[in-house]
């Protein structure tokens, strides 16, 4: 089965016009990662190069807030990593992270986190740490109800 980028996001001559002159917007451009991991699926050897540059820009950036922390050369430091496309958990992406981290941080054993929660999530749960009186149960009704919908 060949997988073109029509099979997940609607191509038009502007998209493409836009990708060669650098002006596609994030929001245009973050819903081809789709397209780049179901070709990345299917052996397109482009897709997995784009695959495996971003976990390494993804490392790139997480080494150096460990390093900005000073957090480099702690026996096991955590890494929380957020977004849409790594909580899209693409096998080859977030196994070139933990590659990545490995190989960056050799004093360590950095463990690479996940964050799936919407964000949002966080700014609620601070809201409510600050009330004087919160329901006992708003903690978990707030987790339960923001959990992401992915079809399942």
């Amino acid at each position: 089965m060949s997988v073109t980028p029509t099979d997940t996001v609607t191509w038009d001559s502007k998209a493409f016009d836009e990708i060669v002159s650098g002006e596609l917007t994030a929001l245009r451009l973050s819903g081809l990662c789709p397209a780049a991991f179901a070709a990345c699926d299917h052996g397109d050897a482009i897709a997995a190069g784009l695959v495996d540059r971003l976990a390494a820009e993804i490392v790139g950036m997480s080494v150096t807030v460990l390093g900005q922390l000073q957090l480099g050369l702690s026996p096991e430091p955590e890494v929380m990593l957020d977004g849409s496309v790594l909580a899209a958990g693409h096998r080859r992406l977030l196994d070139g992270v933990e590659r990545h981290l490995i190989a960056a941080v050799p004093t360590a054993r950095p463990r690479p986190m996940i964050c799936v929660d919407p964000p949002l999530l966080g700014a609620a749960l601070a809201a409510l740490d600050l009330h004087p009186c919160p329901d006992p149960t708003a903690e978990a009704r707030l987790r339960a109800g923001s959990r992401p919908s992915r079809g399942e």
